[in-house]
């Protein structure tokens, strides 16, 4: 598996911060350094030698 990128977001009221980017866990912790909010990241993999999966 391939990391792809890294979700990320804030979890204060109010606060849109978010997205995505390969290095969203450094981009929520300079988020969390310079407001002070409670940031998350979720790590997104992908398959890059996949079989089988959803097909339409």
């Amino acid at each position: 598996m391939d990391l792809v990128a890294c979700q990320y977001g804030c979890d204060e009221p109010g606060c849109d911060f978010g997205g995505d980017a390969k290095n969203g866990m450094g981009i929520a912790a300079q988020h969390h350094q310079k407001y002070g909010h409670s940031t998350w990241v979720d790590t997104i993999y992908t398959h890059r030698y996949g079989s089988g999966g959803d097909s339409e």
